[in-house]
């Protein structure tokens, strides 16, 4: 197979059949031309059956032991041969039984205990659920919004930031000598968040929403046509660009400027990232995602609310633990990959110039230059080390160490991970029926002061 930016040619495997297929790019537009074919194979078919893996099986038919724990090993055998069209030995369907139990019995508070390695350590907190509701989520390796925790509560302050961010960090199995050292922390500042990040987790890492920033920068000048060099400057990845797009913000407003410096830049700055979280967010927005999906339960008791979410997040969990086994084409998560395909496209124009070591070059175009160290995993435009994703000049570079993509990736987009995120599963609550009632203290009546006459 030939496959160049201009033209796509593909032959079959066996050297004595005639297929082949050919089509070219037209000179403008991204559209390929057919060119040459020979539709019909000349070569014998390979039909090859394949007993597949233990744990594929397992996989797949997880449902089966989800409705029925106690599967009878004879009516397993007949599902997955009636599914599969393939008959398994008694000590085959004995081994997809019992990874398939150890699998639903997993040990939750194991998982996680295991989460913070699973995903990227940017935790968004919320409370925008009517007062009542507090959040946390983050991203998974696949871009996706993972549910960590949800509080009830009266009213947002203080003290209940407190109590959520304490019970959180405890789900979490972090050490408290540690106080936060080692997760990054992002909310809107409002109805004393930060203070409670502050005072309860000092050492974690705690960033602005750029949105709110935003929304109080419209409201204290809303003349001010400045909204769109906000935003380049939270974009910005390094430094000498934030500085730049902030010296134009100034030019055409020093109020907002100066406003904008007193409000912490290395707290909303994106290039002032930690490049352990491993995150390019600046908005909560994934607190947002969660809100919509939260709305048709917020009208319902807190029993049947919680009782809800636990169910639909459980079968979130089993759904993502099932897609991922699909993945099976590729390395690193669908997300990850789309993402280096469209800095492939970006890096058209670069030129490579290599110096006396090779494992560092130079990218050059029009007068911009950025420099990309492959040991290091590092690019001066700051983008490939915050998004642990090859950048359009690493991507260049890779082309010309004759490397894959995927080998530059952060280990927590590979599809392993993704699985490993939603295998624990998430442990449902039991229906309100089934709930064991616990006795409590009885409440005495005051006691009568007795009058003497």
């Amino acid at each position: 197979m030939e496959n160049t930016c201009t033209l796509i040619s593909c032959e079959c495997s066996d050297l004595m059949c005639d297929w082949k297929v050919s089509a070219a790019k037209v000179r403008k537009g991204n559209v390929f031309v057919l060119k040459e074919i020979t539709p019909n194979h000349t070569c014998k078919r390979h039909n090859n059956n394949f007993a597949l893996g233990t744990m594929w099986n397992a996989v797949n038919f997880l449902h089966l032991w989800v409705e029925n724990p106690n599967i009878d090993l004879d009516r397993l055998g007949y599902e997955i041969e009636r599914c599969s069209g393939i008959k398994y030995p008694t000590w085959k369907v004995e081994a997809i039984d019992k990874i398939a139990k150890f699998w639903l019995r997993t040990d939750h508070s194991y998982g996680y205990e295991r989460l913070l390695h699973y995903k990227n350590e940017m935790l968004k907190i919320d409370s925008s659920y009517k007062s009542v509701m507090l959040v946390a989520v983050c991203r998974d390796g696949n871009n996706g919004v993972l549910p960590i925790a949800f509080c009830e509560v009266q009213e947002e302050n203080l003290d209940l930031w407190s109590f959520f961010l304490k019970n959180l960090y405890e789900g979490l199995h972090m050490d408290y000598m540690d106080y936060g050292k080692g997760i990054c922390i992002m909310c809107d500042k409002d109805n004393g968040v930060d203070e409670a990040a502050s005072e309860f987790l000092p050492y974690a890492q705690y960033r602005q929403c750029c949105f709110s920033i935003n929304n109080k920068l419209m409201e204290q000048f809303p003349h001010a046509l400045v909204y769109s060099l906000f935003w380049s400057a939270c974009r910005s990845t390094n430094k000498a660009t934030f500085q730049q797009q902030m010296m134009l913000l100034q030019y055409h407003n020093k109020n907002c400027y100066k406003w904008l410096i007193d409000r912490e830049c290395r707290t909303w700055a994106l290039y002032c990232m930690p490049e352990w979280a491993k995150s390019t967010d600046i908005t909560i927005s994934a607190t947002e995602q969660l809100q919509i999906w939260l709305l048709k339960y917020l009208d319902m008791n807190v029993a049947n609310r919680f009782t809800a979410i636990t169910k639909e997040t459980a079968k979130i969990f089993q759904k993502r633990y099932l897609v991922g086994w699909d993945w099976v084409h590729d390395n690193i998560t669908p997300t990850a990959r789309q993402q280096i395909t469209q800095n492939v496209i970006e890096d058209d124009g670069w030129n490579t110039h290599s110096g006396a070591d090779p494992k560092i070059l130079t990218i050059t175009m029009n007068g911009l230059s950025f420099v990309v160290n492959k040991e290091l995993a590092i690019c001066s435009c700051g983008l490939w080390q915050l998004s642990k994703i090859p950048c359009p000049h690493t991507c260049r570079c890779i082309i010309h160490w004759a490397a894959l993509y995927a080998d530059f990736v952060h280990d927590f987009m590979t599809v392993e991970v993704y699985r490993s995120t939603y295998g624990p599963g998430m442990k449902e609550l039991p229906q309100i029926y089934k709930w064991m009632p616990q006795l409590i203290d009885i409440v005495q009546p005051p006691l009568k002061i007795a009058t003497h006459l």
